[in-house]
């Protein structure tokens, strides 16, 4: 293998690339002139450096064919081994295995295409900003009225860049790409902040059937994920010790996590109410119940209706009694339009575990603890939900006001008349 030409450097889309010719021999044993390309990176000096390597390998009769130019799909292949060697449950597809993820295939679609190492900030930004306006006016096509809007659009397109940032991130480390492009920041602002009082609770439990009920209050209780909750087992609770697990590698973080529940009278009911029923539905049916939230036997997958419905009767009874009518009549009175866009109280079961947080955090139990037993992984997720409101603002200057009694407080009314 002879080198025929000297190579040429050049730069396209703000990327550097070498070009060089080889001779290589056929399967016919014909020779022929090739020429070979290689994306470099944003640098003159990395992309003049490599071609005179390769020119001294060709020299040298040491050259090989280098690695095809990274594409989409190798970064994708190389998130979904670091994701799965972690124990991670993110995936990059539906349930099925095969369907990629809407976020996925927009990735693809913009940058598929295209070497890796010649993708821009630019490019980036772009489509960062595509997204944004995409998702927020999808999310105010269904409700005008959304505040959630513009917060959703960021974190879509956060969440889809973040797939292909850690798969850049990943190339450079096995030298595989030279350097990450420089990616948008993107600050969602949390404006997720619902949590329940308890007579707030009170009110929605009274109008939930009275198998989601127990549920509720589990979660209340626990701040524990909805489908942590749906999938407990009746081998997951020590009724002896009075503890329910979670398994590792059943959570989000793959850690598993117990809750002492006999230490709580209400969640000691809560559990020992739904032992009961399962043992009169294991007697009717003549078989055994695994689950321990279900519905006759079956595993209750989900709750979604009755808790939405329970919202908005909620949210009905309150304002008939602001405006000394009744709910019948003020949902006649309703267009369907307003029916639809109707949300009651707008709130949701994830509400329970900021106020499992909260309630945590106000009687005092430490930060690690509290991590603990919710399952937070991170200090900076915890705080997240850790969200404080008029009354817990209200208690801390309290207690200040209270620490500060002891103190000697030098009054406006004396310093003036020592001034004079």
């Amino acid at each position: 293998m002879k080198r025929r030409s000297l190579g040429w450097t050049f730069k396209r889309n703000a990327i550097w690339y070498i070009g060089y010719f080889i001779d290589q021999i056929t399967a016919e044993g014909r020779k022929v002139r090739r020429k070979k390309r290689e994306a470099v990176g944003p640098k003159k000096s990395d992309a003049t450096a490599r071609l005179a390597r390769r020119l001294r390998e060709l020299d040298d009769g040491k050259w090989q064919d280098p690695t095809n130019p990274l594409t989409f799909d190798d970064l994708l292949a190389l998130v979904k081994s670091d994701w799965r060697n972690q124990g991670r449950k993110s995936a990059l597809t539906l349930s099925d295995g095969k369907t990629e993820l809407p976020g996925i295939r927009r990735l693809r679609k913009a940058f598929g295409q295209i070497e890796v190492a010649s993708i821009t900030a630019l490019q980036l930004d772009r489509y960062a900003t595509e997204r944004i306006e995409q998702t927020t006016a999808a999310r105010l096509a269904q409700d005008p009225d959304d505040p959630h809007a513009k917060t959703a659009g960021i974190s879509t397109a956060r969440n889809e860049l973040n797939v292909l940032k850690h798969g850049t991130n990943l190339a450079v480390d096995k030298d595989l790409l030279v350097k990450v492009p420089l990616f948008p920041t993107l600050m969602p602002v949390n404006v997720r902040t619902g949590f329940f009082e308890r007579h707030e609770l009170d009110t929605i439990l009274t109008e939930l059937p009275e198998l989601v009920r127990p549920l509720a209050l589990f979660m209340y209780w626990t701040g524990w994920r909805r489908g942590e909750v749906l999938s407990r087992e009746w081998r997951h609770v020590d009724l002896r010790v009075g503890v329910i697990r979670l398994e590792p590698g059943e959570t989000k973080n793959g850690k598993g996590r117990d809750f002492p529940y006999t230490l709580v009278p209400e969640l000691k009911a809560v559990i020992e109410g739904q032992r009961t029923y399962t043992d009169a539905v294991e007697r009717r049916a003549g078989q055994i119940v695994p689950f321990v939230f279900h519905r006759e036997g079956r595993q209750m997958k989900s709750f979604r209706s009755a808790w939405r419905l329970a919202c908005k009767r909620v949210a009905l009874t309150a304002r008939a009694a602001a405006e000394g009518t009744t709910p019948k009549a003020i949902w006649k009175a309703m267009s369907r339009e307003e029916r639809r866009e109707f949300k009651g109280l707008g709130r949701i079961p994830h509400d329970f575990r900021r106020t499992a947080v909260r309630n945590l955090v106000r009687a005092g139990v430490s930060q690690k603890v509290a991590m603990e037993l919710t399952g937070h992984l991170t200090p900076s997720v915890f705080e997240r939900y850790n969200i404080t409101d008029d009354r817990d603002r209200r208690d801390a200057v309290a207690k200040l006001a209270a620490a500060a009694q002891d103190r000697q407080v030098l009054t406006i009314a004396s310093k003036r008349s020592a001034r004079v």
